[in-house]
């Protein structure tokens, strides 16, 4: 049986010891408190940055659907208006010639040329022609000096041509045809129109 001295100092020994294991528990608490902070933090951060990667890239792909999207849209307004810019160029071809029309020298002068590319181009023989109904007159009265250009028998079809100006020019039994009209000399134009627009109005070297 301890004597009360020796209790007292088995009671500071013990107390001594719970004192050590009680800050070696809270040492330990303290650790694994701070370690599972500590990792908190990281999973906290890694998922804040995942997240934030997440939104910046979903930003990233929303900003380049609108930049897409106007980009899309402007250039259909290019092309549109490009489109519009050639009907004008066209269209003022078409005045330019409908011009000429009105002045009959003029008129009678590219006529003559005309015939004279037609007579040198197809077969030997009558020459047939096909003009529009607001031309026959016009044909009639100049045809005498439209056969010495031509140096043969130039006969008008009856039939009109459904043409803003010009003639259609055929062999005798109308098996070749040249297209002397308006409407196809635009045509010929048109690539060439096109081509300049896209050049000139919008510096670029090809039409899309």
């Amino acid at each position: 049986m301890p004597l009360p001295d020796e209790i007292e100092l088995l009671c500071i020994a013990v107390q001594k010891r719970a004192e050590k294991e009680a800050e070696q528990l809270i040492d330990s608490a303290r650790k694994e408190a701070e370690d599972m902070v500590r990792r908190a933090k990281n999973q906290a951060r890694r998922i804040l940055e995942e997240k934030k990667q997440a939104i910046q890239r979903q930003v990233l792909q929303q900003a380049r659907k609108i930049i897409d999207s106007a980009e899309l849209e402007a250039r259909k307004k290019i092309l549109a208006a490009r489109e519009e810019i050639f009907k004008l160029v066209l269209k003022r071809g078409m005045e330019g010639l409908a011009s000429i029309k009105s002045d009959e020298t003029r008129y009678l002068d590219l006529i003559k040329k005309m015939v004279s590319k037609a007579a040198s181009s197809l077969p030997e023989g009558k020459m047939v022609i096909k003009v529009s109904g607001n031309d026959s007159d016009f044909f009639k009265k100049h045809l005498e000096e439209l056969q010495k250009v031509a140096g043969r028998t130039i006969e008008i079809s009856p039939d009109t041509a459904p043409i803003s100006g010009g003639l259609l020019a055929y062999n005798s039994d109308k098996r070749v045809l040249m297209d002397l009209s308006f409407d196809s000399m635009l045509r010929t134009v048109e690539p060439r129109v096109r081509k300049m627009v896209a050049e000139k109005v919008f510096q670029e070297s090809t039409v899309q």
